[in-house]
């Protein structure tokens, strides 16, 4: 079923290198392949033997969405563009029923220029339901449809979380219409684990939850105070903290939220914060 018109993106940070030969192994039957490993403990030796796949190493740490953009700019032929974390995990039959439930999504309506797997990180306004803010990993993009509306590009101030959002956001305020297909499901195989006492959550590390105040920020400020997107961001200042304090996880990830927007409001944006800090 390999479709040279569909690029596969996989962005990794010191992966699991047998969740990342699982991928291989599936996307490579169904599309080219690049991997775009952001200053990692990667091994290239160790995937040489995958045919239409292209890896790019970085000697920093670029981000998620720097290194989208990197991998699409430099590969601009393709048709259809699959964005992946490292740490999915599908097979092959679920794959492949995606991609045909896309094509066919594709086909019946001019408007639906990208689809996406069901996930809980995905958000669909009640007031709404043709407006949807995504989750970038597994969201299949058909390029000539998404820059008939806007340019296939996430904004790279934003080193990672909430850029997806942001260009969903932007894609969908202006007619763009992208389609969540339920069926079929996919799992993630890892996360930052807190035990608490009502069992184990995950939640994102301590940099990456200040990172998440400062971007909260700098989004109101690009995209306005009053829409979807902003209303989202807006509510965990209130979520977040209840969540910490009621699970009983550590008050510093409370503070460092905070810090990351009192920072955002200083002018601070995380694709800076991170790349002094990596100085």
């Amino acid at each position: 079923m390999n479709q040279k018109n569909i690029c596969s993106i996989i962005c990794c940070y010191y992966p699991d290198d047998k969740i990342i030969k699982n991928q291989l192994e599936i996307l490579t039957r169904i599309s080219d392949v690049f991997i775009f490993d952001n200053s990692s403990s990667l091994i290239l030796e160790d995937f040489i033997n995958y045919d239409s796949v292209v890896i790019k190493k970085s000697i920093s740490n670029l981000g998620t969405l720097k290194a989208y953009n990197e991998i699409i700019s430099a590969n601009s032929n393709y048709e259809y563009y699959w964005l992946w974390d490292q740490d999915t995990v599908i097979t092959y039959e679920i794959a492949k029923e995606f991609i045909e439930a896309s094509f066919k999504c594709f086909k019946e309506s001019n408007n639906i220029v990208a689809t996406t797997f069901l996930d809980k990180k995905n958000k669909i306004n009640p007031l709404n339901k043709d407006k949807i803010l995504i989750k970038a990993s597994t969201t299949f993009l058909m390029k000539s449809k998404v820059e008939s509306y806007v340019p296939l590009v996430f904004d790279e101030n934003l080193f990672m979380d909430y850029g997806d959002w942001d260009f969903a956001y932007r894609l969908t305020a202006i007619g763009g219409y992208i389609q969540q297909i339920e069926t079929p499901k996919y799992n993630h195989s890892f996360g930052d684990t807190n035990l608490t006492w009502l069992g184990k959550f995950n939640i994102s590390s301590q940099i990456r939850i200040y990172m998440q105040g400062l971007n909260t920020i700098y989004l109101i400020r690009k995209n306005g105070l009053f829409n979807f997107l902003s209303i989202i961001l807006i509510m965990r200042f209130f979520y977040f903290p209840v969540k910490c304090i009621f699970l009983g996880i550590a008050r510093v990830n409370v503070y460092k939220f905070f810090l990351g927007i009192f920072d955002g409001l200083r002018g601070v944006e995380s694709f800076m914060f991170m790349t002094n800090k990596m100085k």
